[in-house]
């Protein structure tokens, strides 16, 4: 099997832990950064498909370094500049797991969605599931939501975490969530069927503030982002299982947001199925905020 690298510093990120890569990512600009957690991981053609990469370009140098040798002693890796990874990044398919529909709506959009695939591993998630889910096996799946945004979910919010899972939201919240504003102390589950959606909104400034984020367990996704004034102006972001999403400013305020159904669950014109999927939200609150459950993703 070939391998993508991508050398920092001239350390490659395969020889990284996937903690190290991490951290590492964190220091480098947004675009880079989303560009780097998707290329160091992608490994088969159909996922270079998958995030907007042509089969006659990088595919067809990886293949050729394959079976070509090793040359200055690379050991057969392909290892991609950090120039070329930021001239890919500025294009409109740079990021691996963001679509916009035009330039415009990536430079509205700036740094104010972000996806990190993997930010956990299986093993935080199977630590989450393993605390949550026979709480959630109580609950019916509801069919009418208050304000009529969902379909197929059940939810709760919870306070109270085990060791294991208190860290990973730490570390989720010093990741994603601005530091010296307050935040909500209840984090939201939320738990959608295989048959449920999230309809298109905005979620209501007396629920949270300025940033949202959130876990996507159990099951890959596509989270659709469409400007309330310019209805051409449309992003997906392709949620995979384990990864992290920050909605923050522009894409939070000005953008109403959905989970699609497996029907229209593409990304880039490639379905991405989608089964049951479970969500571990945390949010920053606001001044005025004195309200129970918050919103929905």
């Amino acid at each position: 099997m070939s391998v993508i690298a991508l050398r920092v510093q001239r350390v490659p990120c395969w020889h990284m832990s996937s903690d190290i890569r991490r951290k590492a990512c964190n220091i480098l600009p947004t675009a880079i950064r989303n560009y780097i957690v998707g290329i160091c991981q992608t490994n088969d053609k159909r996922l270079q498909q998958l995030m907007g990469y042509s089969n006659t370009g990088i595919n067809d140098q990886i293949e050729r370094t394959k079976t070509s040798g090793s040359s200055g002693g690379n050991d057969n890796h392909r290892t991609v500049s950090c120039s070329g990874v930021a001239d890919a990044a500025n294009s409109l398919d740079g990021y691996p797991n963001i679509s916009f529909s035009s330039h415009k709506a990536k430079k509205l959009v700036g740094d104010s969605l972000m996806v990190i695939d993997d930010f956990i591993t299986p093993e935080e998630e199977t630590s989450f599931l393993d605390e949550v889910l026979p709480y959630m096996k109580r609950l019916r799946y509801e069919y009418d939501h208050w304000d009529n945004a969902i379909h197929g979910y059940r939810e709760t919010e919870r306070s109270q975490w085990n060791d294991v899972n208190c860290a990973t939201l730490q570390r989720l919240r010093d990741t994603a969530l601005p530091h010296g504003v307050p935040q909500l102390t209840l984090v939201h589950v939320l738990d959608l069927a295989k048959n449920g959606y999230i309809k298109p909104h905005v979620d209501s400034v007396r629920f949270c503030g300025s940033t949202i984020a959130g876990l996507s367990l159990m099951s890959n996704s596509i989270m659709r982002f469409i400007h309330e004034e310019d209805k051409e102006i449309v992003v997906d972001a392709l949620l995979k299982r384990r990864s992290l999403y920050i909605m923050r400013g522009v894409i939070r305020y000005h953008f109403t947001h959905e989970l699609l159904d497996d029907k229209e669950s593409l990304f880039r014109s490639i379905h991405v199925p989608r089964d049951r999927r479970m969500s571990i939200i945390c949010r920053v609150n606001t001044d005025d905020n004195d309200c129970g459950t918050s919103g929905v993703h």
